[in-house]
C-alpha cells in the first residue's frame, strides 16, 4: 500500500518529533499526517508556512503546488494534510491539503480529543 492510500494519522506536532526521537530515519516508513495549528509565519506566496499547535512548530512546503490551495495568512487556524520529511526540531510536512479551519471555532476545541481518540482507538 503506498504511503497516499493510507489514512492520515492524526497527531501532534510533538509527536513527530518523538517517533523521529526514538528510531533512526530510516528505520521510519513514510508517515502521512494530519495536523492543525496556527500559522505563525508564511511567505508571500504561501509555498512554506509554519504552524504551531502548542505542542510544536512544524514547516510546511507545496501549498503553492496545490490547486486551488487557499492563501493562508498569519493567525489563522489551519488543517494541513500530508506526507513527513524530516522529524527534526523542526519537522518539515510536503503538504497535500490544506484548509482554513479559522471560522469553525469547534475544530479548534475538538482537536486534541480527535487526536488523542484515534491514538487510543488505533494504534495502542
Amino acid at each position: 500500500m503506498s504511503t497516499l492510500e493510507q489514512p492520515s494519522r492524526k497527531l501532534f506536532i510533538g509527536e513527530i518529533q518523538e517517533i523521529f526521537r526514538a528510531k533512526p530515519a530510516s528505520a521510519i516508513e513514510p508517515l502521512c499526517v494530519w495536523l492543525q495549528g496556527t500559522v505563525i509565519k508564511n511567505n508571500n506566496n504561501s509555498s512554506e508556512i509554519y504552524i504551531d499547535d502548542g505542542t510544536g512548530i512544524v514547516q510546511v512546503l507545496g501549498n503553492d503546488k496545490i490547486p486551488n490551495c487557499p492563501r493562508v495568512h498569519k493567525g489563522q487556524y489551519v488543517m494541513v494534510i500530508g506526507i513527513v520529511m524530516s522529524g527534526s526540531s523542526t519537522p518539515v510536512v510536503r503538504t497535500f491539503k490544506v484548509q482554513d479551519l479559522t471560522s469553525c471555532v469547534v475544530m479548534e476545541t475538538m482537536w486534541t480529543l480527535e487526536v488523542i481518540d484515534q491514538s487510543l482507538t488505533c494504534y495502542q
